[in-house]
């Protein structure tokens, strides 16, 4: 899974895919050659989530995907053509390790889990 969150999180796709024109209103919503926006990756990524922990352990990731939804919002807002801040795209990056790390964590702590 962690691949599957760099490869969903890759800031630079990320930017090339939410900075693309938005879709005209009525219009097909899978306009080919478009991916999927940063929300659109982020809902993704919580539907992964949601559905593999339960309990305690989703308690813990829900809390850093709402921190990271707040970084998303600050590197790539909906309406900005100016650049996002170093600070945010630190604090983008620094989120999606931790998230990275405690997945890890908890795939290599269930028996069937990688590790084991």
């Amino acid at each position: 899974m962690p691949n599957k969150i760099d490869e969903l999180f890759s800031p630079e796709q990320m930017r090339q895919r939410w900075q693309r024109a938005p879709k005209p209103a009525g219009g097909s919503a899978a306009v080919k050659g478009e991916g999927p926006s940063a929300l659109e990756l982020f809902e993704r990524l919580k539907t992964l989530v949601s559905g593999r922990f339960s309990g305690d352990e989703a308690v813990v990731v829900n809390r850093m995907l709402e921190e990271l939804h707040l970084h998303l919002c600050r590197v790539f807002p909906k309406d900005s053509k100016t650049e996002p801040r170093a600070e945010d795209i630190a604090a983008l990056h620094e989120t999606l390790n931790r998230i990275e790390d405690l997945l890890d964590a908890y795939e290599i702590d269930r028996p069937n889990g990688k590790g084991r």
